[in-house]
């Protein structure tokens, strides 16, 4: 998650007394970064998605140089130059009736809804389990602090079939696509 600045004696209420016990070391946090030259991005390793892999692998900064979408990495806490985990976020827009009823009924009618778009998203075999729902809650808080322009939420679509109950589980819910489509989109 994105760090948040620590009282300087790490207590809750800062000007701390000297009990005489040894201050505990810093914990280090999990910090999303902005993807940047000095990443490692060709040891980053991905079996499962070849897309997810070759997306860092290859350049990358094409895309981002034209502003077509930014890519947040979680940098490991042991060397920020290696890559635990990343997405990638980009403007989106849904269909109205791809969403609920009970969303329908909120919605102004007939105009597509302002999504940001989760396109890539993946972790580094090495790392620790349980990322994805780091780098899903790190991208909605992203999403949330954005007040120049409306966003009503993310948008993703799975990559696979057995990732749908997963995301479900994270708080996506089915929008309804194109009926031949074999992966429904997830907003939240």
């Amino acid at each position: 998650m994105h760090a948040e600045a620590a009282e300087a004696d790490g207590g809750p209420s800062g000007g701390g007394v000297n009990d005489g016990q040894a201050a505990e070391p810093a914990q280090k946090t999990l910090e999303t970064v902005p993807l940047a030259e000095h990443h490692r991005r060709a040891d980053f390793t991905c079996i499962r998605s070849a897309r997810v892999q070759d997306f860092v692998r290859s350049d990358p900064h094409k895309l981002l140089q034209f502003r077509y979408a930014r890519a947040f990495v979680l940098p490991s806490v042991e060397d920020p130059t290696a890559i635990w985990g990343y997405y990638t976020l980009s403007a989106a827009v849904a269909i109205r009736n791809g969403t609920g009823s009970t969303h329908q009924k909120k919605l102004p009618g007939g105009i597509p809804l302002p999504m940001a778009l989760i396109g890539y998203m993946g972790r580094d075999d090495g790392a620790p389990k349980g990322l994805g729902a780091t780098l899903i809650t790190d991208a909605a808080r992203r999403v949330s602090r954005i007040e120049d322009i409306g966003i009503w939420g993310l948008t993703l679509t799975a990559e696979t079939p057995g990732l749908v109950p997963w995301y479900e589980k994270m708080g996506f819910k089915l929008m309804r696509t194109d009926k031949d489509a074999s992966i429904p989109e997830r907003t939240m």
